[in-house]
């Protein structure tokens, strides 16, 4: 995936949150490619055959929408996850995921190729919503 795309389909997963009522504070990432840094010129030619997301360089793109939280109290340590992951764990467990859940493994549903797809479509938002602009607004 082209790194603008995906920062375009960041800034929509923030507006479908906001859509649905979740408002944490999302910031645009200032983090410049820290990944490219460590590799080299050769890490990022061999970066790019592979897959990029298991070396999460999607989430160094600058200008991407990401939420702080402190993941350790103790040690106050924070982290921070983009607004892509943030909007599809929540649209997971809070659209997918039958309310009757009791924690058995083997009754989560399956997700198809198709649903994964349609998470970030437009189609995704709030009923009561529309698009207007590349904002979600209220009807």
């Amino acid at each position: 995936m082209n790194p603008r795309i995906y920062k375009k389909q960041a800034k929509r997963a923030v507006e479908l949150l906001r859509s649905f009522g979740e408002t944490p504070e999302f910031v645009p990432s200032t983090d410049e490619s820290l990944v490219y840094d460590v590799l080299g010129w050769k890490g990022r030619q061999k970066m790019r055959r592979t897959d990029p997301a298991c070396l999460q360089a999607w989430e160094r793109i600058k200008g991407v929408p990401v939420h702080w939280y402190r993941c350790s109290y103790e040690y106050d340590e924070w982290d921070f996850e983009t607004a892509i992951q943030y909007w599809v764990e929540w649209h997971y467990w809070g659209c997918v995921v039958p309310d009757d859940f009791n924690g058995d493994r083997d009754e989560l549903p399956r997700i198809t190729f198709k649903q994964r797809r349609a998470r970030l479509t437009t189609k995704a938002i709030a009923p009561g919503w529309r698009w207007r602009g590349g904002r979600a607004v209220r009807k």
